[in-house]
């Protein structure tokens, strides 16, 4: 599977999905929207659709199989990347209640989530599927290669490089400056 385009890509319309995932992915966004409305927020409801379009558009095989565990296996994906099972996060929600809540098993849950994350490469902290809430606090988003090679976190740079960076779509907003700066 190809590197994901991440949650900057929109729907405009269903030109972008394939004709045979049409009503699948329809019937995905519906089983999302309804466990987010449920269950998590606006923000989660969001990527949930985003990573619906990326698998319909990618290839995966989500019209074999029950819906139900491609929707949790979906939502799990994206609460593994934003820490949805850490207690000290909100909302929360560990594996076994949303595989309960989803009404199907842990196991079938998972096993669609590690196929969606083995196949787009996501990981903790993922800046393209991390909650908008959460980007200033999160540490891959600032972390940038310079030319010479050397991973610089972005914060810390002059104003200007920031800017830069902003310009060239490398970090979603200028950070604030540190405390006592």
């Amino acid at each position: 599977m190809a590197e994901s385009k991440g949650p900057g890509c929109e729907v405009t319309d269903m030109e972008d999905i394939p004709k045979r995932l049409r009503e699948r992915y329809e019937l995905l966004v519906a089983l999302t929207d309804h466990f987010c409305d449920l269950h998590l927020t606006e923000e989660f409801k969001e990527l949930c659709r985003k990573l619906v379009q990326v698998v319909c558009e990618e290839g995966f095989a989500v019209n074999r199989g029950n819906p139900v565990g491609w929707a949790a296996g979906i939502v799990h994906a994206i609460g593994w990347v934003n820490f949805l099972d850490d207690k000290t996060q909100t909302p929360h929600m560990t594996s076994a209640d949303m595989a309960k809540a989803f009404g199907i098993s842990q196991p079938t849950m998972m096993a669609k989530s590690v196929l969606l994350r083995k196949g787009l490469g996501l990981g903790p902290f993922d800046p393209l599927w991390s909650l908008r809430s959460k980007l200033a606090d999160n540490p891959m988003v600032w972390m940038l290669k310079t030319k010479e090679g050397f991973i610089i976190d972005i914060r810390s740079a002059p104003r200007e490089l920031q800017e830069e960076a902003l310009r060239l779509g490398l970090i979603p907003f200028i950070p604030d400056p540190p405390k006592g700066k």
